[in-house]
């Protein structure tokens, strides 16, 4: 099945979230993703919520993994981070395809807002 995640522009990992509440976290601490699964008209997506320190060049893309759905909320629900985090050699044997570049409005970056907040009371 494709899955369709996002990969951080700094330690190259390749995420996706496996459940509703999966919250993952990139090797570097640059992006996590939360949310699980769910369909669009176009898309199977592995996230609803995307958070980032940096939103340079965040790509979102895809892998074909031979398990099901089940079997990845099987993985989470065992906590276990098999098939949640995957380094470029995985990213290789996983079909790893390049989509888009992920272009999130700054609203939705939590480390931006927390900024803007503190940036705000030292001011006023």
């Amino acid at each position: 099945m494709e899955v369709k995640g996002i990969k951080c522009p700094i330690c190259k990992e390749f995420i996706i979230s496996r459940a509703n509440h999966d919250f993952i976290r990139c090797g570097c601490g640059n992006l996590y993703i939360d949310g699980g699964f769910y369909a669009t008209k176009e898309n199977f997506h592995s996230f609803s919520r995307v958070g980032f320190k940096d939103s340079t060049n965040i790509e979102v893309g895809s892998i074909e993994l031979d398990i099901s759905e089940k079997d990845l909320y099987n993985f989470w629900n065992k906590e276990s981070n098999t098939f949640s985090v995957f380094d470029q050699k995985e990213q290789e044997l996983y079909n790893y395809k390049f989509e888009k570049y992920l272009i999130a409005p700054e609203k939705f970056s939590l480390f931006q807002r927390i900024k803007k907040l503190f940036k705000g009371a030292k001011n006023g």
